[in-house]
């Protein structure tokens, strides 16, 4: 997945933009304002990567204890249901879909290939 965003190491989740992403959790969890993720937070929870999901794992370690912890499929599940957030037209949807779109693409060539 680090071939198509820009940074060294990636994961699929690492396709959508911060602040969908941001917006994403959120949502999920139902964060209060007092304890609600955003880009910044994201991008400082764990200097050591670059990858959102680790970043949100560390974030939500320091979380009070009635809040659950972070769970990769729970997100995924938000995002499946309220699937709307991706029709929104915006820079973040867009570019997100856009990295989603050229990464299926090459992954497709390469199956064509085969």
């Amino acid at each position: 997945m680090a071939d198509f965003v820009d940074q060294e190491e990636a994961d699929i989740k690492d396709l959508l933009v911060s602040n969908l992403f941001v917006e994403i959790v959120n949502s999920t969890y139902e964060l209060s304002t007092k304890h609600e993720l955003d880009v910044a937070k994201l991008a400082n929870a764990d200097q050591s990567t670059e990858r959102q999901v680790k970043n949100t794992e560390a974030y939500f370690r320091v979380l009070p204890e009635e809040i659950p912890m972070f769970d990769h499929f729970r997100p995924a599940s938000w995002l499946i249901s309220n699937c709307h957030v991706l029709e929104v037209e915006f820079n973040a949807a867009l570019n997100s879909l856009d990295a989603a779109k050229n990464a299926f693409n090459a992954i497709n060539s390469l199956i064509a290939v085969s």
